[in-house]
């Protein structure tokens, strides 16, 4: 809406002159058009020459998302379930970029070498071990986000260091 009136250069009636005054000053300043640029950038960076990040989330947050999934599963969610209800279209389950589909396939190669080497399953919860398995996947926790999760990765997070620590104080209890 703002890049819209700043776009326009005209002053609706609702922004007092004043206030306009200050936003046409910051607009123009060599710091709003520095930062204005390098996020323009950064919405359109390449990850890993895989494109720019996307989600078929919409506007709904991925802690909605999982509460979703949680009531529809009658259980928590996966890492991977919850990357693939925001990362595929509805309408065909297709992925909606190249980097979905390729963090999907390095966790499920990781999982079956998991698994058949019997790691991560004795040490907690499923869902500490899918998490684990899905944050080595994508490369782990990058400026407090895990690829695929969004801000549940700090849930899963959680989950993991209660899920150890509750291990780790039965096994001192025997």
């Amino acid at each position: 809406m703002f890049t819209d009136i700043r776009k326009s250069g005209k002053r609706p009636l609702w922004i007092r002159e004043v206030i306009w005054a200050e936003l046409n000053t910051a607009w123009g300043s060599e710091e709003y058009t520095r930062k204005r640029d390098q996020n323009r950038q950064n919405r359109a960076s390449d990850v890993g020459g895989l494109g720019s990040s996307l989600h078929t989330g919409g506007s709904i947050p991925h802690t909605e998302h999982r509460r979703r999934l949680k009531e529809m599963l009658g259980r928590e969610p996966t890492p991977v379930e919850l990357h693939s209800r925001t990362h595929k279209r509805q309408e065909d389950q297709q992925w909606i970029d190249e980097r979905a589909r390729k963090a999907h396939e390095e966790y499920t190669r990781l999982r079956e070498t998991h698994a058949a080497s019997g790691e991560g399953y004795s040490s907690g919860s499923v869902e500490y071990s899918e998490y684990r398995i899905w944050s080595q996947a994508v490369g782990g926790m990058q400026h407090g986000r895990v690829y695929g999760l969004g801000v549940q990765a700090q849930a899963y997070e959680e989950m993991s260091s209660s899920t150890a620590s509750s291990s780790h104080d039965s096994l001192q209890a025997q």
